[in-house]
């Protein structure tokens, strides 16, 4: 579903706006330098805006016309402001709302989707003063960070897909991105020259991926992404990510810097072990944190942790059940399971009360949600 909507990237938990502030260029005559008076310039100032015109005019340099247009009026005088007298055709505004940046947004889940419901702007903690839903691209502010809404989410492991030469690819993600991927979970690494790229193996073409530069691996696999590449693509969808590391842990505070700069901060949840997510913390203490847990026993005890910013935890459907989860959601953690190989356990796992499903089946999953998502 596309839907446009004017792009404004917030890069905390912030309302968003999604106006683009319409632009006041006069134009001059020939004969002078000075500015005609603002009272001269009429409608298009007083609240209406200002059209486009093109034309160049020949005044005497004391009045401005409305838009880009040079009055070419006695002594420059416009008419109201709307550039009939200058040479050029009225502006491409619609009665002033200017040029205005217009980009369509993807909406590549059903659960991120814009339409909502979502839950009213909490009063305390890190998304307070927030509007959910207000983002166009998507934020844990609109609904996983706050307790109580209860929408599922389907997590595309690696994107979508469990064949290597397709994990983690752009081609990956259009393909699964409408069918119903609420999340992206992708693998990063760094290379020999410090890059980022997003390979699931810690292996490429049979040489480590840390000895390789970003441009060797690409001269092998046009095809493979880096993180800046990734999240250049999630600028125009409204998806989130669930951000794996693999190879050595000091790509963590470079992958976390990354993704603050890029303002993808409140969009991506960085997923690992207590040691990893320490490092996480480190490197920004308001990144979202995903603890992967072996047992029912650990997830219980994890979920006490009381850092506001570690959203959820990360299990296996084989000890996964109802009781499981009211016990976490009580300690206002969400939960994730793993569903690699099999297809039907989604339904289980939505009927226990999970939060998020991460599968390589997921227009599979993403049908069967439909039955899990609040009317």
């Amino acid at each position: 579903m596309l839907v446009s909507v004017l792009v404004a990237f917030a890069g905390s938990c912030s309302d968003s706006s999604t106006g683009v502030d319409a632009g006041v260029d006069a134009g001059t005559g020939d004969g002078g330098d000075e500015q005609g008076d603002i009272d001269e310039i009429g409608d298009g100032f007083d609240g209406d805006g200002f059209g486009d015109g093109d034309g160049d005019g020949d005044g005497d340099g004391d009045g401005n016309e409305d838009g880009n247009g040079n009055g070419d009026g006695e002594d420059g005088d416009g008419e109201d402001g709307d550039g009939e007298d200058g040479d050029g055709d009225d502006g491409d505004g619609d009665d002033g709302d200017g040029d205005e940046d217009q980009t369509e947004i993807v909406e590549c889940g059903r659960s991120t989707g814009a339409e909502g419901p979502w839950p009213e702007s909490p009063d305390s903690g890190p998304c307070a003063g927030y509007t959910p839903g207000n983002d166009p691209l998507g934020s844990f502010c609109d609904c996983l960070a706050i307790m109580g809404c209860d929408r599922p989410y389907i997590v595309g492991h690696a994107g979508g897909t469990f064949l290597p030469n397709q994990a983690n690819r752009i081609a990956t993600y259009d393909e699964n991105c409408p069918l119903g991927m609420d999340f992206i979970e992708t693998d990063v690494q760094l290379t020999a020259d410090g890059g980022l790229i997003y390979l699931h193996d810690e292996t490429f073409w049979g040489q480590p991926v840390a000895e390789q530069t970003v441009a060797e691996i690409k001269e092998r696999d046009e095809t493979v992404i880096t993180m800046q590449e990734s999240y250049e693509w999630a600028q125009t969808r409204r998806v989130l990510f669930m951000q794996d590391f693999k190879g050595s842990s000091d790509v963590i505070p470079v992958a976390v810097a990354v993704t603050r700069e890029a303002g993808m901060i409140d969009r991506v949840v960085f997923f690992g072990s207590t040691a990893e997510l320490e490092l996480v913390t480190q490197a920004d203490p308001q990144a979202w944190k995903m603890l992967r847990v072996g047992s029912p026993e650990e997830a219980r005890l994890a979920a006490e942790d009381p850092d506001p910013y570690l959203i959820a935890l990360h299990g296996d459907p084989d000890w996964t059940d109802s009781a499981l989860v009211a016990d976490l959601h009580a300690l206002g953690k969400r939960y994730l399971v793993n569903i690699m190989t099999s297809g039907p356990i989604c339904s289980d796992m939505f009927a226990a009360g999970v939060d998020l499903v991460q599968t390589n089946f997921v227009e599979f999953c993403a049908d069967v949600l439909d039955d899990y998502l609040p009317p």
